[in-house]
Formats: structure tokens, C-alpha cells, sequence
């Protein structure tokens, strides 16, 4: 006699589903042991790696900050020729730091006002590279370079510089200062006409500045 079929529900479809699909997952591992093994070895090795790299990070910024700290008090001494070798190793050892990119931009002033105007010009150069998130330090670094240039006789270099600085960062708290720098610069290169036109924005668009006096003297002398 023909027992009745046994009717297969919709719950007991999913649940032998799952038992296949356990079954095909076990059968895999079991098959693929090395190739788990070697993956788990190799994320526990980078998740090893990168709590390694995070606090070697921590420490190389503790270190640093401590170094620009004496450093900046002997650059502060007006001492620049220790406070070039005190920065120099710092940049060296803890460029990367926070503290280390800050510290560049301390060696090329240093630098620039013992008169070593290229070398002064070429960290000026990088520590802008490296300050994008602060406009203060970046354009500080910035007008550092064309200074160099202004300091080598080259006036229509750094005035065009200059000139860039304030028209891609205009809002900066040196703007008024860096387009001074800018029309004195085309100024002693001879294009008295474009000095004029820079004095002028000097003072319509900086009249509360230090420098609006000066370029208000300057351009009635043009």
C-alpha cells in the first residue's frame, strides 16, 4: 500500500537549502585550508602592521614636537645658524610630522635670514607643498619664496609671485602685506603702471590694513 506523500513546506526548503549550502561552504574550507590560512595570516599581519605604523607615528610626532619646541626657542634667540642645525635634523629625522613640516618652514626662514636665499627658496617651496590644510602657515610659505626671489634682485619674478598668492588666496590674514610686497616689487622692476594698480587694490580692498598708509604714500609718489 502507497504511503502518502509527504507534503514539503516552504520552511523545510530553506532549511535544506541551508544544510546544502553549509555543506558546499565546509566541503570548500576544507579544500582551500592553505589559501585561509595565508589570507588570515596575511590580514592579521596588516592589522599588526598598521596599529605598528600608527604608534610609531604617535612617537615620532611626540619626539618631533619636542625638538621644534628647543628650536624655535633658539630661533627666537635670533641663534639661526644652531637653529639651521637644530631644524635641519628635525626635518630630516620627522619630516612627515605634523611638527616636522612646521619645522621646515622655521629652517627656511632661518636660512633666508642668514642670507642663504636658495636653499631658503627650495624649503620655503616644500613646506607649501606640505601645508595645505592651514592657508596661514601655506601663504607665510609661499611668500617666503618670492621673497627669496625679491632678495636676488629678481623683482618681476616675485612680484608676479606675489601677485598670485593674493588672487588665489585673497581672504588670507598676509594678504594685505604679500600685495604690498607685490606692487613694491614691480615697482623697483619698472612697471610703475601695474605698482599703481596694486596700491590701488591695496587700499579699496584692505582698508583697514597696516599697509593701506603705505600705499596710499607709495602711489602718490608714482
Amino acid at each position: 500500500m502507497l504511503t502518502p506523500r509527504k507534503r514539503i513546506t516552504k520552511k523545510a526548503l530553506k532549511e535544506d537549502k541551508l544544510i546544502t549550502l553549509y555543506a558546499q561552504a565546509t566541503k570548500w574550507a576544507e579544500e582551500n585550508i592553505k589559501l585561509i590560512t595565508y589570507v588570515g595570516a596575511a590580514v592579521l599581519l596588516l592589522i599588526v602592521a598598521s596599529i605598528f605604523i600608527q604608534n610609531n607615528r604617535a612617537r615620532s610626532e611626540s619626539v618631533a614636537s619636542v625638538q621644534l619646541a628647543r628650536a624655535i626657542h633658539v630661533f627666537d634667540a635670533n641663534d639661526y645658524n644652531n637653529a639651521i642645525s637644530l631644524l635641519s635634523g628635525l626635518v630630516e629625522n620627522h619630516g612627515g610630522t605634523k611638527s616636522g613640516r612646521i619645522a621646515r618652514l622655521y629652517l627656511a626662514q632661518a636660512l633666508y635670514r642668514t642670507g642663504e636665499y636658495a636653499a631658503a627658496a627650495e624649503h620655503f617651496k616644500k613646506a607649501a607643498a606640505k601645508l595645505g590644510s592651514d592657508i596661514h602657515l601655506k601663504t607665510t610659505a609661499l611668500a617666503g619664496e618670492a621673497a627669496c626671489l625679491e632678495q636676488q634682485g629678481e623683482y618681476a619674478q616675485a612680484a608676479e609671485k606675489y601677485e598670485k598668492i593674493v588672487k588665489k588666496y585673497p581672504d588670507a590674514p598676509i594678504a594685505p602685506y604679500i600685495l604690498f610686497r607685490a606692487a613694491r616689487c614691480f615697482a623697483n622692476a619698472g612697471d610703475s603702471t601695474k605698482a599703481e594698480i596694486l596700491y590701488q587694490k591695496l587700499i579699496d580692498d584692505y582698508p583697514d590694513s597696516r599697509e593701506k598708509n603705505d600705499a596710499l604714500m607709495l602711489s602718490a609718489m608714482q
